[in-house]
């Protein structure tokens, strides 16, 4: 993963340990793990799979949440 983009996941992994009930603040913390490509893109990447875990985690509460479901389709692309 480039430095910027780690930099950017870090962030937000640390945002959301300090607020783990603020839902949008787990969301954007899914979305750079995620985008770290999978190699020979035959198993997932850790980072892909850490994003579909805590995105299933949010699509129950916001079914309607615009991002949530399309972050979770690229988790598993």
């Amino acid at each position: 993963m480039r430095r910027g983009l780690r930099s950017m996941a870090d962030a937000f992994e640390a945002l959301a340990k300090q607020y783990p009930d603020d839902d949008e603040t787990q969301i954007f913390s899914a979305i750079y793990p995620g985008l770290h490509p999978a190699a020979g893109r035959l198993r997932p990447s850790p980072g892909r799979c850490r994003a579909a875990t805590i995105l299933e985690a949010q699509f129950p509460k916001h079914r309607d949440h615009p991002g949530v479901a399309h972050y979770l389709i690229h988790a598993y692309d």
